[in-house]
C-alpha cells in the first residue's frame, strides 16, 4: 500500500493507491527446457543408482557367505578339521543345518542363505543360495569321501560359492557355460554382474567370472582339491 499526498484548499489530504506487482509466468519454451534438464539428469543418475543397488546386493550375499565360512572353520576346529558333511541319503541333514544344530550358526532359516538375485528359498531344510565344495561337504562312502580342511594352497581352493539354482553343494562339472550364465538370471551361478561370489579356504573372498570358473572344471584342479 502506498500513501500519496494531495493538496486540497490549502490543506494536505492523503489518498491511498494500491500497486499490484505483475506476476511473471513461465513460457512454454522455458518449461520444456526445465523438463529436458530433468530428463538429462535422470539419465545420468539412474545407471549409477542401478550399479549401487547391485553392488549392495553383492555385499549382502558376500557377508552371508563369510558368516557361513567362519562357522564351518569353527566347526572344523572341533571336529578333526572336517567340515559338516551331508551324508548319503535323500533325508540326510544338510551341512548348514548341522552348523545351526551344533550352535555354530544362529539358526538355519532360509533367509540366512538367500540371495537377492537368486531363486526364492521356500524350504529352510534343504534349499540354499550358498553351495559348499562337494569335496568338503559330501561323504558318500566309496563314491565320495570328504576331505579335511587342510591345504598347501588354501588361497586357491574354494570352500563356498554361489549355488546353481538352490543346490547346497557344488561339483566341478556344475560349472558349465549353461549353468554359469544361463538365461534364467535367478538360477544361474554368475548372477552378480555375470560373476559368482567365491569364498576360499584361507578366508578371502572374490567375485569370479565365467571364463575363469570354466577353466577349473577338471576335478583335480587346485580350485576344487585341497
Amino acid at each position: 500500500m502506498i500513501l500519496c499526498h494531495f493538496k486540497t484548499n490549502g490543506m494536505l489530504s492523503y489518498k491511498s493507491t494500491e500497486v499490484k506487482a505483475m506476476k511473471k509466468r513461465f513460457t512454454l519454451i522455458e518449461l520444456l527446457v526445465v523438463v529436458a534438464i530433468i530428463g538429462v539428469l535422470a539419465s545420468l543418475l539412474l545407471p549409477s543408482l542401478g550399479r549401487a543397488r547391485k553392488s549392495a546386493q553383492q555385499s549382502v550375499c558376500m557377508n552371508k557367505q563369510k558368516q557361513h565360512a567362519i562357522a564351518i572353520q569353527m566347526y572344523a576346529e572341533d571336529n578333526d578339521n572336517y567340515a559338516p558333511m551331508t551324508l548319503a541319503g535323500a533325508n540326510s541333514t544338510r551341512w548348514f543345518r548341522i552348523l545351526a544344530e551344533s550352535s555354530y550358526l544362529n539358526g538355519y532359516a532360509a533367509e540366512l542363505r538367500s540371495c537377492p538375485n537368486g531363486v526364492t528359498l521356500t524350504d529352510s531344510n534343504w534349499m540354499s543360495s550358498i553351495a559348499m565344495n562337494v569335496n568338503f561337504g559330501y561323504d558318500y562312502g566309496n563314491w565320495q569321501t570328504a576331505a579335511q580342511l587342510n591345504s598347501t594352497h588354501a588361497d586357491e581352493t574354494m570352500l563356498l560359492m554361489d549355488s546353481y539354482n538352490v543346490n547346497q553343494s557344488i561339483w566341478s562339472t556344475t560349472l558349465s557355460a549353461e549353468k554359469l550364465l544361463g538365461p534364467d538370471s535367478q538360477t544361474r551361478i554368475a548372477r552378480h554382474n555375470n560373476k559368482a561370489k567365491v569364498m576360499f579356504l584361507d578366508g578371502h573372498a572374490a567375485p569370479l567370472g565365467s571364463t575363469f570358473l570354466q577353466s577349473t572344471n577338471a576335478g583335480g584342479n587346485n580350485f576344487w582339491q585341497p
